[in-house]
């Protein structure tokens, strides 16, 4: 699964963290990565359940 998201911060807001995990777990997927295109540069950072 990817989710797509567009934030200027250098961290990943919790709420967007746990978004990923419930999609995740509700589609019964093991990994997932979120992906930042807000930055300078793209920020990409890789979920498991």
């Amino acid at each position: 699964m990817v989710e797509i998201k567009s934030f200027a911060s250098i961290y990943t807001p919790i709420l967007f963290q746990k978004q990923v995990l419930s999609y995740l777990r509700a589609a019964k997927v093991k990994t997932g990565l979120l992906i930042n295109f807000g930055n300078v540069s793209c920020s990409i950072k890789r979920f498991s359940v």
